[in-house]
């Protein structure tokens, strides 16, 4: 199979660098979509009645995300997220652990989740107020 394909090795790096982010960060701001449409349904009906509600659906829906569990994706995610060290800041991970070999899933799990908490902040979601999640129900 021959291609005529006549970039340099470093541009198309880029370029599929500059795509793997695009996905991420589409996926990202589909999260964060479905987490404001959850804390409103679920608030309005009397189902999530504090943050911690709200919380666990976040966690749940990060620790089960292919973006996570799958090897290659949650790697993927620390190539693309700005929060790649999340974990590691957090104490959350611990790098003498990595003798056993690199955790990509928790990596990419502490990532994802700093990732979702600022574009819910850059959407103007507050997740710690759940009066607002019913106020904006009519938006």
């Amino acid at each position: 199979m021959t291609t005529d394909d006549t970039r340099s090795p470093l541009v198309s790096f880029d370029d599929a660098m500059r795509a793997a982010r695009q996905a991420y960060w589409a996926e990202i701001r589909s999260l964060a979509e479905d987490v404001i449409s959850e804390a409103r349904d679920n608030a309005t009906s009397g189902d999530w009645t504090d943050e911690d509600d709200l919380r666990t659906y976040i966690n749940e829906s990060i620790d089960g995300h292919a973006w996570v569990i799958y090897t290659a994706r949650a790697q993927m995610v620390c190539l693309a997220s700005d929060n790649d060290g999340a974990g590691m800041e957090e104490g959350l991970i611990d790098p003498a652990s990595f003798k056993d070999g690199i955790p990509w899933s928790q990596l990419a799990y502490c990532a994802m989740e700093r990732d979702l908490y600022e574009q819910l902040d850059a959407m103007d979601f507050d997740p710690n107020d759940v009066d607002s999640w019913k106020a904006t129900v009519e938006d």
